[in-house]
């Protein structure tokens, strides 16, 4: 984990003045992961997997802008080679993954509600959702973590 939190903290520090907010999934098998692409093609320059740390960085911080026309859904990174793999993904848990919110809870996004049912998954090791402000919340187990960065 002290990867992914490394990572989180430099995507805080380094997003960008219109940052979107951020989807992350660290899965550790793919084949049971219920993701579609939401385009057909990536960004210019992106080749996919993408292994270097500062590379990742670099390419999620700039697909984060809402002039990315990348910016929505989330990314996801091989937990075990810690690679980038695929970018701007739409999540499908399946309805046994979604729980109610609690009574008396606030509305969260779609990103968040996603982010916890998808964490539910055995092939999951965590989710993490960064909101436009720079929060993180990161998802183990369908329980959220205020992450201090």
């Amino acid at each position: 984990m002290q990867w992914v939190d490394r990572m989180l903290s430099a995507l805080v520090e380094r997003r960008v003045k219109d940052f979107s907010g951020l989807g992350i999934v660290f899965y550790k098998n793919l084949m049971v992961l219920p993701s579609h692409s939401m385009g057909g093609i990536l960004p210019v320059g992106v080749q996919l997997p993408i292994s270097d740390f500062e590379k990742i960085v670099e390419c999620l911080v700039d697909v984060s802008s809402y002039r990315s026309q990348w910016h929505d859904g989330f990314h996801l990174i091989d937990f075990d080679t810690q690679s980038l793999t695929h970018m701007c993904q739409f999540l499908s848990p399946s309805s046994e993954l979604i729980f109610p919110p609690a009574k008396g809870a606030v509305p969260v996004g779609s990103r968040y509600f996603t982010a916890q049912a998808v964490s539910r998954l055995s092939s999951v090791s965590c989710c993490a959702v960064i909101n436009a402000q720079g929060a993180v919340n990161i998802f183990i187990g369908g329980e959220v973590r205020v992450w201090k960065i």
